[in-house]
């Protein structure tokens, strides 16, 4: 049988681990790393830096959209979830990805187009209940943002 001793260190021991696994998790979170659902599902990993955007900003106004969307088909034929990092606009290409800023607090989401739209006059692009939560834009509702082009299929 095992000592009180014994069983102390493997309890540090443990615990230590757990804590371990934490902080490799946090540090893994970090990374600017980004699942976009395309047609063969993967992980896309992207150093986005100035000389890599294809087009530069351009301010427009952002609504976002869920319910009655919420996993009914895209422009593009794919089921939409409010929970993806995806956007609507009227002309980019689908599958183009676009970094999204809010000017009103600098808050940044990566998004991929795979929708048309908005449909409202004064709105240039609609995005998940997902990218308008990292936006910070929910309650309002709306947000004056700038978009940077990095990623067009040809």
């Amino acid at each position: 049988m095992k000592s009180d001793r014994d069983i102390l260190q493997l309890v540090i021991i443990f615990t230590l681990l757990i804590l371990l696994i934490g902080v490799i998790l946090i540090r893994k979170a970090d990374t600017r790393v980004w699942n976009i659902k395309q047609n063969d599902p993967g992980i896309v990993v992207l150093n986005i830096a100035d000389d890599k955007v294809i087009r530069q900003q351009e301010t427009m106004v952002a609504s976002y959209y869920t319910y009655p969307f919420h996993l009914r088909h895209t422009a593009n034929g794919e089921i939409y979830d409010m929970y993806d990092m995806t956007a609507a606009h009227k002309t980019l290409p689908f599958g183009t990805l676009i970094m999204i800023t809010n000017e009103k607090n600098g808050y940044m989401a990566l998004a991929r187009i795979n929708d048309r739209g908005p449909f409202i006059v004064g709105r240039d692009l609609d995005v998940s209940l997902a990218i308008a939560q990292q936006l910070d834009m929910v309650r309002d509702g709306t947000a004056k943002v700038s978009i940077n082009v990095l990623y067009e299929p040809e």
